[in-house]
């Protein structure tokens, strides 16, 4: 084969894999969601059936009292659930936190001014969502506290927006 046939068919075969690597990550970002949601579910959820949302929150809520039965310390459920990927605010904060191509780099995250706000509040919520453009599933915690930066209550919201309304397999 000439010189030039080479270079043409190592030209088409190059051009074949970009195409095809720009296409697959395309795919991929369509349908997780990814870097604004996650790809898994958080692993508090691991191991549940995802029967129905009312099903699901009450697992969940028994799970988040279990880990942070009444009187522990705020702070550690901020921290426990930010180690875990749960973001305080949406999606619109975290782009508005991480813009462009810093998001790409390392995903949503919550910032220490978000964090210390939680640690004090009367009350937080944090939300971790998973899923993509198809089905998107969240899992919203939220506790109440008391004056002593002490849990007083605390609960799980499981919610899925698909399509189809159907429940994760």
């Amino acid at each position: 084969m000439p010189r030039w046939g080479r270079v043409l068919l190592w030209s088409i075969a190059a051009a074949v894999v970009l195409v095809l690597g720009y296409f697959g990550f395309a795919t991929f970002v369509l349908t997780s969601g990814w870097p604004y949601h996650h790809i898994s579910q958080p692993a508090l959820a691991r191991g549940l059936a995802w029967n129905s949302a009312e099903k699901s929150s009450a697992a969940l809520t028994a799970r988040l009292r279990q880990r942070f039965p009444p009187g522990t310390p705020a702070a550690q459920v901020v921290d426990a659930l930010d180690r875990e990927g749960f973001l305080f605010g949406s999606t619109d904060t975290c782009r508005n936190n991480a813009p462009g191509v810093l998001v790409w780099l390392r995903g949503c995250r919550n910032t220490d001014a978000d964090l210390a706000l939680l640690r004090s509040a009367r009350q937080g919520w944090m939300t971790y969502v998973w899923g993509g453009f198809i089905c998107s599933f969240s899992v919203t915690a939220h506790w109440e506290v008391q004056s002593d930066h002490r849990i007083r209550a605390i609960s799980a919201r499981y919610a899925a927006d698909c399509f189809d309304d159907e429940p994760p397999n």
